[in-house]
């Protein structure tokens, strides 16, 4: 839009070197006395019409107006294309989090939750058979639930890099 706006400028900078061309109508009455010392009443009308027409002769301000918006319509189409490698490198970066993201979260859905499970059965039926004692059991225990705490990390963590990349692709 910004780089529509500033030709729409220059567009409108060199327009203003084409001939202004004018046309005006003006109907009025007049009660009294005239200038020719005729009595007029007011359903007497006078009628003018003008017609003119305006040749730029000094352009060298408009020279100069056409060349900074010239200048503005290039500083446009120079933020238009550092925004646009901004938004491309952000989204390829995104993608990449994404993909690191997907993976944390399917190696601990495919290994490390099976054993975060595993390790806190285990320890259950140790601490039940009196093999382990309650502080061993405490520290195994939240070994485990350490796992789950970083699998619930991983999927928060997932989730906003599915946020940013939809975002990305709206912008």
């Amino acid at each position: 839009q910004q780089k529509e706006s500033a030709a729409a400028a220059v567009r409108l900078e060199k327009s203003r070197f084409l001939p202004d061309l004018s046309v005006a109508y003006t109907n009025m009455s007049m009660k009294g006395m005239g200038a020719d010392d005729k009595i007029y009443t007011s359903a007497y009308r006078f009628n003018t019409f003008q017609i003119g027409i305006g040749i730029p002769i000094f352009s060298g301000a408009q020279q100069a107006r056409v060349k900074s918006a010239k200048l503005n319509e290039q500083v446009a189409a120079a933020n238009y294309v550092a925004s646009l490698q901004t938004i491309r490198s952000d989204y390829e970066a995104a993608i990449t989090r994404y993909r690191k993201c997907e993976e944390i979260v399917a190696a601990f859905e495919s290994r490390y939750l099976n054993n975060s499970d595993l390790i806190g059965r285990t320890a259950n039926r140790q601490l039940a058979a009196g093999t382990i004692n309650y502080l061993e059991w405490a520290q195994v225990t939240s070994q485990a639930i350490s796992i789950k705490n970083e699998y619930a990390d991983a999927v928060k963590n997932l989730n906003d890099a599915i946020i940013q990349l939809n975002f990305l692709t709206i912008k």
